[in-house]
């Protein structure tokens, strides 16, 4: 044997050891980031205290640890790739991949050029999505595009995927069922370390006991957005197994029934939505197989029809009801859809307004003014009558019977006006009376904001219609450049009283995400870096129908075409979902997977066949 010889099997021994290595780090991102829960203390800045609830310390058990955990990735595969370009071995060099660098370096100047740094680089709270996670997207899709292009490859990062993803289903059965593992001493006391186990017995999230899958995504949408993503890979390469090995076939099959069980449970109409297309874009791509194993096509479908019929008896209905709710027209419809956020209202918000001590807050039915006077605060009709108030401890009333629903209660030298369910505090310095919506941000002037549509229709999508139409007059000043990566609850009207009235049901809730990946892209990172986004998905995407409208019994078309509509389907929910921790790595590596069987050259699997 040469030592030409000898040493090019050595550097390519250390190639595949490394590609091995970053095949263990994806297939851990894709399995433990989603699936790993651990409380963590946070102490923060001044400015996310001001833009959030006002405390000083927040304790996180979903995000936290996942920003954390993605890094820690975003290290490891930086390494890889120095070593990789050490060695001088080859780097993705596909056209597509250039609206994506484009993306990643508007994002970087963005966050170079933000006013708000800190938070551009570790993200806002309860997210965590600064620059470096985004770093570490980018860096999952390219390592996957450049490591996973065989079968094996692939598999171990699918089972890990499909492994924690049949985890995670079981967690959120618990809890549409009722018996909550994450709420059991045993879940709280692996989430929670041992030095704040005092904490355990209080610990409650949010979407606990309403028979909604929350899992260990944090929020039922983010559950409906990774069902997509799991959906499509699962039912394809059951197919792909059913002649060629039954152990995995089987493991499909349950993987299937339970991410099915997951998609209806997790209740989100944009997962429900993104499901449908999903499906459409899957039954054309797999029509072959389906049509071929036509036994097991109708024992698939049957367990679909039980699954849903089960769940919907359980529920009450609840289900079905959401389905229907996704229709067009009842979307947006609050007393239809059952949306936990339903706050009855006797009439809709005209306007509210705070100028020079004044307070001037009207419905369609009344109107109340408030002044500061002195150090008295006086209330006023919509004729500028006094309406005669009388006390009940710290709270108070008013005699007539139109301002039945409103109320002041002083505490702790806050008065918190209350109209129904949504409560305004102002707060009083110097002589000044000031709207905080938070104990750190202060406003001494409220009056309308800017807004683009859904006028009438601000409740639509459980309120999205609301957050879109504040969220697209922000993007004008983001064309070239955004405010920085997840600084979006800055730079949010948090003082539209009126508007958050009428659209979420409370004045005080401070919006952190538009609940669009689009909006989202554009005010944090530019409208420029959101066409760069868009112009690599939809290259992508087309490129990719054409290559897979025709069937092909192997490896590379199944998990080719169903990778493309597991983008498709979280593509279409991510209209109305934002991009989350939990759920993104999962995307980004499923479609570097994409890409892969997208771009693979005829002869290379030609060469790895014969060699099989």
């Amino acid at each position: 044997m040469s030592k030409r010889y000898s040493r090019a099997i050595r550097h390519n021994d250390k190639e595949s050891a490394w590609d091995r290595l970053a095949v263990y780090v994806l297939s851990f991102v894709f399995a433990i980031v989603p699936l790993y829960l651990r409380l963590y203390e946070i102490e923060l800045s001044d400015t996310l205290k001001k833009y959030w609830t006002g405390d000083e310390i927040v304790y996180d058990v979903f995000s936290y640890v996942k920003s954390q955990l993605l890094i820690c990735a975003l290290v490891v595969l930086g390494l890889y790739w120095i070593i990789r370009i050490v060695l001088k071995q080859s780097i993705p060099k596909h056209k597509i991949l250039i609206p994506l660098l484009c993306y990643v370096l508007l994002a970087i100047i963005s966050t170079v050029v933000s006013k708000y740094i800190d938070i551009s680089l570790m993200g806002f709270v309860d997210r965590y999505e600064g620059l470096f996670v985004i770093l570490a997207y980018v860096l999952i899709v390219l390592t996957s595009l450049t490591v996973l292009k065989d079968e094996k490859y692939v598999m171990i990062a699918v089972f890990s995927l499909l492994a924690s993803a049949d985890l995670i289903s079981i967690i959120g059965i618990s809890q549409f069922f009722g018996f909550d593992l994450l709420q059991t001493g045993l879940g709280k006391t692996l989430m929670v370390p041992s030095v704040y186990s005092a904490l355990r017995d209080t610990l409650r999230f949010n979407f606990a006991g309403q028979k909604m899958m929350y899992t260990t995504l944090y929020n039922p949408n983010y559950t409906g957005s990774y069902t997509v993503l799991i959906l499509p890979i699962s039912i394809a390469l059951f197919y792909y197994y059913l002649d060629k090995s039954k152990g995995k076939s089987v493991f499909m099959f349950i993987s299937t029934i339970l991410a099915f069980v997951l998609w209806l449970g997790g209740l989100s109409k944009a997962g429900l939505v993104g499901g449908i297309v999903l499906f459409i874009f899957l039954i054309f791509f797999e029509r072959k197989p389906i049509i071929k194993y036509w036994k097991h096509s109708i024992a698939l479908i049957l367990s679909f029809i039980l699954i849903f019929a089960g769940m919907d008896n359980y529920s009450d209905g609840l289900v079905s009801k959401e389905f229907l709710d996704t229709v067009p027209m009842t979307i947006g419809s609050r007393k239809n859809s059952g949306d936990t956020n339903n706050h009855p209202k006797k009439s809709s918000v005209k306007s509210a307004t705070l100028s020079n001590n004044v307070f001037e807050f009207a419905t369609d039915t009344e109107a109340i003014t408030m002044k500061l006077e002195g150090d008295q605060l006086g209330f006023y009709d919509e004729q500028g009558n006094s309406i005669k108030p009388y006390q009940v401890e710290n709270i108070i009333k008013f005699e007539n019977a139109r301002y039945g629903l409103y109320s002041v209660e002083i505490d702790k030298g806050v008065a918190y006006l209350k109209y129904d369910d949504a409560v305004m505090p102002f707060v009083f310095s110097e002589g000044k009376m000031l709207y905080a919506p938070t104990s750190y941000l202060y406003y001494d002037e409220v009056g309308p904001v800017e807004s683009v549509g859904f006028e009438n229709h601000l409740d639509f999508g459980s309120g999205r219609g609301y957050l879109w139409s504040r969220s697209i007059p922000l993007l004008k000043d983001t064309i070239f450049l955004g405010h920085g990566p997840d600084t979006y609850a800055v730079y949010f009207p948090q003082q539209d009283i009126a508007g958050k009235i009428n659209g979420l049901g409370h004045a005080i809730l401070i919006v952190d995400k538009p609940h669009n990946w689009y909006l989202q892209i554009g005010i944090n990172t530019g409208v420029l870096s959101l066409i760069a986004m868009l112009v690599f998905l939809a290259w992508y995407i087309i490129k990719a129908i054409i290559r897979y409208r025709k069937t092909e019994n192997t490896f590379d078309y199944y998990i080719g075409s169903a990778s493309l509509c597991a983008v498709i389907g979280y593509c279409i929910a991510a209209l109305a979902n934002d991009s989350n921790v939990a759920i993104a790595p999962v995307f980004w590596g499923i479609l570097g997977i994409g890409l892969v069987f997208l771009y693979k050259d005829k002869s290379e699997v030609a060469i790895s066949r014969s060699k099989s």
